[in-house]
């Protein structure tokens, strides 16, 4: 994995990709679904997403929930912003990050 860090910093999820065979929608949590859901109905933060930035393209990877939740809940959701800590890589080690994450 490169997995150098850009950072945390705010993306507009309509440029957050999500890498092919990442996880099927019946794998989310919906307890965790519904737990950012309220955070974001409070006003409250969510956990920072892991994304991986190819130069191209950025690929989620970590707190997928976070996006959905978000998605779900918010009529212009694409134009939103979440918090993401941004690391240089290619959409494999995105993948191979959220298996061990989800370990």
């Amino acid at each position: 994995m490169s997995g150098t860090s850009h950072g945390l910093g705010f993306l507009k999820l309509r440029h957050i990709n999500k890498p092919a065979g990442l996880y099927k929608a019946d794998e989310l949590s919906t307890a965790v679904l519904r737990k950012h859901a309220d955070s974001l109905i409070a006003g409250r933060k969510l956990p920072a997403m892991t994304v991986f930035d190819d130069g191209c393209l950025r690929w989620m990877a970590s707190n997928v929930e976070c996006y959905h939740a978000t998605r779900r809940h918010w009529d212009k959701a694409m134009d939103m912003e979440i918090l993401c800590d941004v690391k240089k890589g290619t959409q494999q080690d995105a993948i191979m990050f959220y298996r061990a994450f989800k370990i």
